[in-house]
């Protein structure tokens, strides 16, 4: 493979949507890149702002930046799934306009997959930041390095996920599985890299290449609980049928599902106690509890009686801490050694000038 070629490796696909000065951190963030020989496509989703005039501006001063805009939205899945169908070149990246790629992430993926020609994926660390610049983990803090083959792949993009910011595809991975189910919804991007996972080699490196903004405008965010159940539900029910996938594998992805649950609703709740939500938000997360894994939780419901006799604030925090951790404990057993990958750090980010 030729790294020196003047032609275009590797495409990034932005969709965005009304979010102007994030989206010029991410377009540089890829401009920037040790390896230049890429072209990064904007597709804005009828955004109806200043996008235009941002993303113009540095189309102008580097040629590599291409910009599409929809004449109306067209929704986020299918925004990606327009982009991945302009893709020609051999390799390509998808980024949401609200995060950032590292300088080395290209360079370092190319290497890779140069010396391992069978997989179809690099996949790199993506840190999780706050809008402070403090670093709140990493997406591959509880995978190995090196290649993975099927099915272990797929077992394993099912217990750990894993965030494609830090994924530079082979294009050969659209000729395989084809783009994003958007009948899945909100889980179609994990949907997309375990079908990939299923039929293919990866290869999993701890090094940090890209970064991930966790705020409180951000889709994951405002994510409806019920739907987000809902998706990965179906994928679960896919691979439930997948008659090749032998009875140990669907035993162990089935357990996995009710740690899952367990594990979502009691982080929704944590988040939703802090901050005072009534009484609704606890009825709506017990009853999923109870439909998806058969039990409801005597915790869920001290939350409610905390909130009920109006505790203070600072008392619901503590409670609601002691609820999340009690169930981190008692689900996945993490060790004080463990825990400690969560410990904030500062970590790089780009400056806009």
């Amino acid at each position: 493979m030729n790294f020196l070629s003047s032609k275009p490796l590797i495409t990034t696909i932005i969709p965005t949507y009304r979010r102007p000065r994030l989206l010029e951190r991410a377009i540089r963030s890829v401009l920037q890149q040790t390896y230049s020989h890429v072209v990064v496509c904007v597709y804005d989703n009828a955004s109806g702002d200043e996008t235009s005039a941002v993303v113009t501006k540095i189309a102008k001063e580097d040629s590599r930046v291409k910009y599409h805009c929809h004449p109306h939205n067209i929704g986020g899945i299918r925004n990606f799934n327009y982009g991945m169908q302009q893709v020609t070149t051999p390799y390509f990246s998808l980024l949401a306009d609200d995060n950032a790629l590292l300088p080395h992430f290209f360079e370092e993926a190319l290497e890779t997959l140069n010396r391992f020609p069978e997989a179809i994926l690099f996949a790199g660390q993506t840190i999780y930041v706050n809008e402070k610049e403090q670093r709140l983990g990493g997406s591959l803090d509880h995978w190995k390095q090196g290649l993975i083959s099927p099915p272990n792949g797929l077992v394993q993009m099912w217990e750990k996920s894993l965030t494609w910011e830090g994924v530079l595809f082979s294009t050969e991975a659209i000729r395989s599985v084809g783009f994003l189910d958007p009948t899945v919804g909100g889980s179609a991007d994990q949907d997309f890299m375990m079908r990939l996972a299923r039929k293919h080699v990866m290869y999993i490196s701890k090094r940090p290449c890209a970064l991930f903004l966790c705020h409180n405008n951000s889709w994951s965010n405002n994510r409806d609980l019920g739907e987000y159940i809902a998706s990965n539900r179906k994928i679960l029910q896919h691979w439930l049928e997948d008659r090749e996938l032998s009875e140990a594998i669907k035993a162990r992805m089935k357990q996995r599902w009710k740690i899952f649950v367990k594990k979502t609703i009691s982080n929704f709740l944590w988040t939703k106690s802090i901050w005072g939500d009534d009484e609704e938000t606890i009825r709506i997360a017990s009853e999923l509890m109870t439909k998806e894994v058969g039990l409801a939780y005597i915790p869920l419901r001290a939350i409610a009686l905390a909130k009920v006799a109006n505790h203070s604030r600072m008392l619901k925090r503590l409670l609601a801490t002691a609820v999340y951790w009690y169930l981190h404990f008692k689900d996945e057993l993490i060790s004080l050694k463990h825990r400690k990958k969560y410990e904030v750090q500062k970590c790089w980010i780009i400056i806009l000038p």
